[in-house]
């Protein structure tokens, strides 16, 4: 009788513990770090197509792929306002027994996708481009395929004649 209270108990405080962690998981938080691909195409103050490709650190490992238009030249001390873009997010499974045995499982667990509502870069001095934007996720494959909601990205892009510049920040995302 006792084991069985006992049993009971626990099972009740873990019900309770899980159902508070599911509750709080209405946001997550995604760090990445990658590359320019291309500055788009460049016609007299307006950007389309530009592009940027990230790997994915956090709440969604994987890699983030963005592309964006936006209005303004590209030059120091200016503010260029983002029109309009899309991004994707695949997300992979990380384990870390996975260097010392082989996964059976699929890692692949589905993709976020959705579009950029607004936003704005900011120009320095050198080149660089702070980016704030508002990303709405419209849907989701697999395991991401019930999450909506909208999320923010706060960046940083550096430009270099030499080749790509680099791509990092988060994202922030707020889950309906």
């Amino acid at each position: 009788m006792k084991s069985k209270f006992m049993a009971f108990t626990v099972a009740v405080l873990l019900t309770v513990l899980f159902a508070n962690s599911v509750k709080a998981q209405t946001g997550a938080v995604v760090s990445f770090n990658g590359i320019e691909i291309s500055a788009g195409h460049q016609e007299l103050g307006e950007a389309y197509g530009w592009m940027c490709y990230a790997r994915t650190t956090g709440a969604f490992p994987g890699n983030v792929t963005l592309s964006m238009n936006y209005v303004g030249a590209r030059a120091p001390g200016t503010v260029s306002d983002v029109t309009g873009g899309a991004w994707t997010l695949p997300v992979y499974a990380t384990s870390k027994l996975s260097t010392l045995r082989p996964i059976t499982m699929d890692p692949y667990q589905g993709v976020l996708f959705g579009v950029i509502e607004a936003g704005a870069i900011t120009w320095d001095k050198t080149g660089t481009g702070t980016i704030e934007l508002k990303l709405l996720i419209k849907g989701g494959t697999q395991g991401m395929a019930d999450l909506k909601g909208s999320a923010v990205l706060y960046g940083t892009v550096s430009y270099s004649d030499q080749g790509p510049g680099s791509f990092y920040g988060s994202i922030y995302f707020e889950f309906q």
